[in-house]
């Protein structure tokens, strides 16, 4: 996963430093380092072109942050928090405007992407082709998924493919079962590691049963 800070905490939780430097001439302007984040990771807003040493005002989506004071060239950075127990991939727009001139305004939006696959469909063959699509994987180079049969001693580890985009996104269809699968119940774990750690993080495990040659279904799918 891509090197940067996470953290567990809500949106409204925010550190402030004014440590950047900007000119008040130039129209306001408000960035982040990355388009895409997880659920829960450290974010940095970077805002310049307000009032020297003046009041800005942070919101979220309309909700008030916190007011933080630019420093004299008119710069801040903000340090947030992204939400945390988001679902799919979800739409933030930050916003900045100056205390003393509220026509100095900029705003920023970015999307949050929880780790996360879907595989379809859920109930068929073993052997039928599946669609899985993956995304949240930030820094990964592949995405692969180890199958284990409960009581075996070692997984099959099969790579998927590089995630893509700024939310780290898969979209393939592959068969994830031979055809000579034998019954019983099987994990399929979907991390970014060659080999298989069981319960390693971030991850996403389901938990399929397999009854006879010919059908596959869904046994807490997805779980643990």
């Amino acid at each position: 996963m891509r090197p940067r800070t996470a953290a567990a905490i809500a949106v409204s939780a925010v550190l402030i430093t004014a440590t950047s430097s900007a000119s008040a001439a130039l129209p306001p302007t408000l960035s982040t380092t990355y388009p895409c984040y997880g659920n829960g990771e450290s974010l940095l807003l970077s805002g310049s072109g307000f009032t020297p040493q003046g009041s800005v005002a942070l919101s979220v989506s309309g909700q008030q942050l916190a007011t933080i004071t630019a420093d004299p060239d008119g710069g801040f950075n903000a340090r947030v928090e992204a939400p945390t127990g988001m679902f799919g991939t979800t739409l933030l727009r930050f916003s900045a405007t100056d205390r003393a001139q509220p026509s100095l305004q900029a705003s920023r939006t970015v999307r949050i992407a929880e780790t996360d696959v879907l595989v379809t469909p859920a109930i068929g063959g073993p052997h039928r082709l599946r669609r899985i699509r993956a995304s949240g994987f930030f820094g990964a180079g592949s995405v692969y998924v180890h199958v284990k049969r409960r009581g075996a001693k070692r997984a099959r580890n099969i790579r998927l493919g590089s995630p893509r985009g700024a939310c780290a996104k898969l979209d393939i269809r592959r068969r994830l079962f031979s055809r000579n699968i034998r019954p019983g119940a099987y994990t399929l774990q979907f991390d970014s590691m060659r080999s298989y750690y069981p319960g390693l993080e971030p991850s996403i495990t389901y938990v399929v049963a397999i009854f006879g040659p010919a059908l596959s279904r869904a046994s807490a799918w997805p779980g643990g």
